[in-house]
């Protein structure tokens, strides 16, 4: 899948077919200010505690990775960035034109959001204080939170 379809309702229904069916699934946040080291670091948390059929459903989830440089430069030493296993899996960024790439500033992105480990999510953001406070209401109003559609 492309990084370009993870950021459409295409990208979700490729990630979870079911989607329509289930509203409770994880869904892509395609908003540049939502806080992938937060939302990664709630998924796993939230992963961790879970059933094994829940985790299982999970399996799915990705990471989108940006080209970086092969090795940067911090304090006169030449230093090789690796990822870190999460277990996690990740795709590399295929969106034409993406900043990221095209200035091999690297990094990754994690969006998918559900009210499953949301309330960690904020609590992390509110740490880093570095998301806008109306971000909540935005992301809230991107996922189905239970109750809203029972009937």
């Amino acid at each position: 899948m492309s990084a370009r379809a993870a950021d459409t309702a295409e990208g979700v229904a490729l990630a979870f077919p079911q989607a329509m069916i289930r509203p409770d699934l994880p869904r892509w946040i395609n908003r540049s200010n939502v806080d992938s080291p937060s939302m990664l670091s709630a998924f796993l948390w939230y992963r961790s505690q879970c059933s094994e059929s829940e985790r299982r459903e999970l399996e799915c989830l990705y990471s989108i990775d940006h080209r970086g440089q092969d090795t940067i430069l911090i304090n006169g030493m030449r230093i090789r960035p690796q990822r870190i296993e999460d277990g996690v899996p990740s795709i590399p960024c295929t969106a034409e034109r993406c900043e990221r790439c095209r200035t091999l500033r690297g990094g990754y992105q994690f969006r998918w959001c559900s009210w499953k480990w949301m309330h960690k999510y904020m609590e992390l953001v509110k740490l880093r204080k570095e998301q806008p406070q109306n971000l909540q209401n935005e992301i809230i109003q991107n996922i189905w939170m239970p109750g809203d559609d029972e009937n």
